[in-house]
């Protein structure tokens, strides 16, 4: 885990290859299940009705960055922390930096789930994954690219839950030439 992550820092944006964590160990790692009847909400529409009164957290624990390089002007840098609200939920919240505009983007709420029987490494885990299950069915998001930085998710956990949400890996599915495939960085 990067030692110089704070509570409130959403991530660094690596701008050299040696700034990245470590991303080609290939470590096993067993993840925490969900427990029986566990309900994650990550719809808009239901994560605006939970009781929650902020826009942003107040004290997020960072959990990792991603980010997606399709093109030079194309990407997506992503950051997710997690917080243990005080109305009795754990709520994920992701954060975005634009390079083209050079602004970051605010807070917003991805994921949310009662605290009730979770630890915070079982609701970090389920509740990411819930988010990025989420980003690629309803934004059709591909497998991140690479870890920007990592947090309270370590880079074994994280490639275990892309594996997860991502089991097909990173191949086009659209009918692209076989040139174009991209094979999962396994």
């Amino acid at each position: 885990m990067n030692e110089e992550i704070t509570m409130n820092k959403p991530f660094t944006v690596p701008m050299s290859p040696e700034q990245l964590p470590q991303q080609r160990i290939v470590e096993v790692v067993t993840l925490p299940p969900a427990p029986a009847g566990l309900e994650i909400v990550t719809d808009w529409r239901e994560l605006a009705d939970l009781p929650i009164d902020e826009d942003t957290p107040v004290r997020e624990t960072f959990l990792v960055a991603l980010e997606w390089a399709w093109s030079p002007m194309h990407n997506r840098l992503q950051g997710f922390s997690l917080e243990r609200h005080n109305s009795g939920y754990w709520l994920l919240w992701s954060y975005f930096v634009d390079f083209v505009e050079n602004d970051d983007h605010p807070w917003v709420l991805s994921a949310g789930c009662r605290q009730e029987g979770l630890d915070e490494r079982t609701a970090a885990i389920h509740l990411l994954t819930a988010a990025l299950i989420e980003g690629k069915e309803v934004d059709y998001l591909d497998r991140y690219h690479w870890i920007a930085d990592d947090g309270f998710v370590t880079p074994a956990e994280m490639r275990e839950i892309g594996r997860r949400v991502w089991p097909e890996g990173r191949k086009l599915t659209d009918g692209a030439p076989e040139a174009l495939v991209l094979e999962d960085d396994e």
